[in-house]
């Protein structure tokens, strides 16, 4: 049996100690039998973790995880977080456990095979974790890099990910920043691997208008790169003039966008920029004429926001489910006169519309729900002529069990609203 933790820990002992952490059963104290980084991934585990019940759906999903982690590689007993995050990461891996295309006891990478104190192999081993997960079908690699995002995570870019890896268009996934045709995402399969995802999108549009790699390099270095808000009135038509024009040299696209970024974006009080009989030469006179003038002018707009487009024509498809006849809702008004109601959530819009009040993602417990593995609550106070949105409850229906209780961004709720949710669960003989 494989040690783990400087060989104070067998590797069964370790994948029983984080599934206790993610049943939020384990207690951690400064004990010497775990190495400082494995207590340190635990710790942070256990942040995430300290408030669930583990027979979710969810936790099973990142016990096996990080049970098949612990088993195939010493990830979590050599990498220290300050080089790679990762718990963080195998959780949001397991944010779309739904759509695993196998399980991860089936992964297994000989750990005398990587050095993991080199961090290009630790991106070998994720990145064969992450294809192992979703990939039903060959995809470029410059897909992997979405999973290492830092910061505010922008989960649209996974789901992008998932969709493209389950073997479907791209063109059909939802919330796309700009309208790709079948050439741009024939493009982008040949894209640079060293590009972002954005990028690799204004490299397949860009190819697509006939844009040869030169110019799509020296583009991507512009401010347009990623400005797909201003795709239609402004980045499109210089695009094509830059493309159409034979003489056009590449080195000259970062003046141009400059100079029309800066008269355009730059001035809010200008109206749109008129292409009409507009040529490179012409442009370029204009550019020089005006720098003339104003010879320290500057754009001033230096973050370019990633605007997503939903395509109007096509629709959200609404999903319903059987509630729990088991289980009754909560309709009283108590001493002050405010009304409690609780009641379930049995359309997948009233998810989403939750999620959005509450800041949380209760919205990706659809496909739960409509399995019967999961029963999603919400609990509103009426004050007045006013509604406040007081928490989200999630019952286990197998067990009769409440599992979690999130409030906004997935906080603690307020006293009041956690002893309605105790006489409920009393009154209903569930498990809280």
């Amino acid at each position: 049996m494989r040690t783990y933790g400087n060989g104070r820990l067998t590797s069964d002992e370790a994948c029983r100690l984080v599934s206790d952490i993610i049943e939020g059963q384990a207690v951690l104290t400064p004990k010497p039998a775990r190495s400082h980084v494995f207590a340190y991934h635990c710790h942070q585990l256990g942040l995430c973790f300290r408030k669930t019940r583990g027979v979710s759906s969810y936790c099973r999903a990142a016990k096996s995880l990080f049970r098949a982690v612990i088993l195939g590689t010493r990830l979590l007993e050599q990498v220290p977080h300050r080089t790679q995050k990762l718990v963080p990461f195998l959780l949001r891996l397991c944010r779309f456990h739904e759509q695993w295309a196998r399980s991860p006891d089936s992964w297994f990478l000989h750990p005398e095979d990587f050095d993991v104190t080199h961090a290009s192999n630790v991106s070998v081993l994720l990145n064969s974790l992450i294809r192992h997960l979703f990939v039903r079908f060959e995809m470029p690699r410059h897909w992997d890099a979405v999973w290492y995002q830092e910061g505010a995570i922008d989960y649209a870019q996974l789901e992008w990910f998932v969709h493209v890896a389950s073997g479907q268009s791209l063109r059909r996934a939802r919330g796309l920043p700009l309208v790709l045709t079948k050439q741009a995402t024939h493009a982008m399969t040949l894209a640079p691997d060293d590009l972002s995802l954005f990028e690799v999108m204004r490299w397949g549009q860009l190819r697509a208008m006939g844009a040869d790699r030169e110019l799509c390099r020296q583009l991507l270095k512009t401010r347009a790169a990623i400005d797909f808000a201003n795709d239609s009135r402004l980045w499109e038509p210089l695009f094509r003039l830059m493309i159409r024009d034979p003489e056009f040299r590449p080195q000259m696209a970062s003046a141009l966008v400059e100079y029309l970024g800066m008269r355009q974006l730059g001035r809010a009080d200008l109206e749109y920029y008129r292409f009409t009989r507009k040529t490179l030469r012409s442009l370029r006179r204009e550019m020089a004429a005006f720098y003339r003038e104003h010879p320290h002018a500057v754009w001033e707009n230096h973050e370019v926001p990633v605007t997503r487009v939903l395509p109007q024509a096509r629709k959200r498809r609404v999903y319903n489910w059987p509630g729990l006849r088991s289980v009754q809702g909560l309709d009283e008004v108590d001493s002050c006169s405010v009304r409690w109601c609780l009641f379930e959530l049995r359309r997948s819009y009233l998810l989403e519309s939750e999620g959005r009040h509450l800041g949380h993602c209760v919205a990706d417990y659809i496909n739960a729900c409509r399995e019967g593995n999961s029963s999603i609550w919400s609990l509103r106070s009426f004050r007045g002529e006013g509604q406040r949105w007081e928490a989200t409850i999630e019952v286990y229906p197998k067990l009769r069990a409440i599992v979690q209780v999130e409030g906004y961004g997935n906080t603690r709720p307020s006293e009041e609203a956690l002893a309605k949710i105790r006489s409920w669960a009393k009154w209903n003989r569930l498990r809280f």
